[in-house]
């Protein structure tokens, strides 16, 4: 969910022709915007992975012993 309503976010902005942000200079706008919501996107991409994987193991190891059984 994280993802998605920072995407959304980033959408947002770049659709309204960055109204909210486009009066910051650049180098504010990078530390103050760029950076954290970029830190927002890959870290919560990087989870999704990360968990997702993990819970496909687990569907893969339970399906398995049922199989077995």
């Amino acid at each position: 969910m994280t993802l998605s309503k920072t995407v959304l976010y980033w959408m947002n902005e770049y659709y309204s022709g960055f109204d909210n942000i486009g009066h910051n200079a650049m180098m504010q706008l990078l530390y103050l915007w760029i950076i954290p919501n970029g830190a927002w996107l890959v870290g919560s991409a990087y989870m999704i992975y990360s968990l997702g994987g993990d819970i496909i193991q687990g569907l893969e190891t339970a399906s398995a012993h049922v199989k077995d059984e």
